[in-house]
């Protein structure tokens, strides 16, 4: 298990998009950057953010202690998933929900509460009238609702974290 300081953040390179948006799926703030970007620029960002550096590759070493680089051995998305809740010592917090759905699974935002007048000009009007409870990312305005999706993730987190 890796020492946590503060807050855990992560900062996934370009080629785990899948594992970024399910570490947001259970809660965990996690920036997703472009493959464009040099090594150095990701160990940056990573130390000065405080985020572990999320990559599966076995050339990006960091010589600074400020610096936490978790190198994934799984190739699977789930697998993945799964070894860096175990590694970083989430996978409880993972289980007992209290994070799940509270971030944007697009950009990695904090979800707010959208009031179902505020939702009515922005969803569909049958899945308006079949739910109560809405929530909206603040930067990409993308509106979420429990719905079968959201049934079907939490199956599959039932079955990554069995």
């Amino acid at each position: 298990m890796m020492d946590r300081i503060g807050p855990l953040r992560f900062l996934a390179d370009a080629h785990l998009g899948r594992l970024a948006r399910h570490l947001r799926m259970v809660g965990l703030d996690t920036v997703l950057v472009g493959d464009d970007r040099p090594d150095s620029a990701l160990l940056d960002q990573s130390r000065d953010e405080f985020r572990v550096l999320l990559t599966r590759d076995r050339g990006i070493l960091s010589r600074d202690p400020r610096v936490r680089v978790l190198q994934i051995q799984a190739t699977r998305p789930d697998d993945q998933f799964r070894e860096v809740l175990e590694k970083t010592g989430a996978l409880e917090a993972a289980r007992g929900g209290l994070g799940f759905f509270s971030l944007c699974l697009d950009c990695n935002s904090r979800l707010l509460r959208l009031p179902a007048e505020e939702a009515s000009s922005r969803v569909p009007v049958d899945i308006l009238e079949g739910h109560d409870a809405f929530w909206a990312c603040p930067r990409c305005e993308r509106v979420y609702w429990e719905g079968g999706h959201t049934r079907q993730m939490r199956e599959w987190l039932e079955r990554v974290l069995a």
